[in-house]
């Protein structure tokens, strides 16, 4: 059962810690976006969707573009670009990327 829209991470640790009382496990997934699948290009992990917001502008300002903010677990917000589905897209975005100081990963999206 997956319980969506809890307003932060303090109130989910609050429903956690309330869940053990009556032995129920209760486990927390903070994502923003479900998975989409295939692989994603990912320009940086960030801590805050501010901080990731901040990489997506300078990685848009370079020429990067359809790239997406997401939340990847709890405080660790990603970067990700979709759509890049061979080794060989891989590779030249791999380059084009690390001539601008991208470095990047590549990741289950």
């Amino acid at each position: 059962m997956v319980l969506r829209g809890l307003k932060n991470l303090r109130q989910a640790k609050d429903l956690q810690r309330e869940a053990r009382r009556v032995s129920l496990h209760v486990t927390i997934d903070c994502r923003s976006h479900p998975f989409q699948g295939g692989l994603a290009a990912v320009f940086g992990h960030r801590p805050t969707r501010r901080a990731a917001l901040r990489l997506l502008r300078e990685a848009r300002r370079v020429g990067f573009q359809n790239l997406q903010v997401q939340q990847d677990r709890c405080n660790d917000w990603e970067v990700d670009l979709y759509g890049i589905k061979t080794p060989v897209q891989r590779q030249e975005l791999t380059k084009e990327a690390a001539s601008v100081g991208f470095h990047l990963t590549f990741e289950p999206g």
